[in-house]
């Protein structure tokens, strides 16, 4: 499943001055797509970010937001007997990310 989203470490110094703005405006961009896809890094956001991280999940859900591991979300989907969807992907660049990211192909 591609990340739809930036990443904390893309983000910091770059596009976003701190966390705090950095899951802020994830939180914008979150509510306004049909499936965000929000990479966490253990060593970021487990560590010297966890507080900001704390407060993005209880904004979340403030918002109505409920994030799930991708597991969780392909087990559920898979039990509906809906086969998954098949795209052809390739390495390219997306706004706001740093280097080539692995993505769906634009039809």
């Amino acid at each position: 499943v591609p990340t739809t989203l930036p990443t904390l470490d893309e983000a910091l110094g770059d596009t976003h001055a701190d966390a705090r703005a950095f899951y802020d405006s994830i939180l914008d961009a979150a509510a306004s797509a049909a499936w965000p896809v929000l990479t966490v890094h253990a060593e970021l956001e487990g560590g010297p970010y966890a507080s900001d991280l704390r407060r993005f999940l209880r904004q979340s859900a403030a918002r109505g937001i409920r994030p799930v591991p991708l597991g969780e979300l392909l087990a559920a989907r898979r039990a509906t007997g809906v086969p998954l969807p098949q795209y052809p992907m390739a390495y390219g660049t997306v706004p706001g990310r740093h280097g080539t990211v692995f993505m769906p192909l634009q039809a």
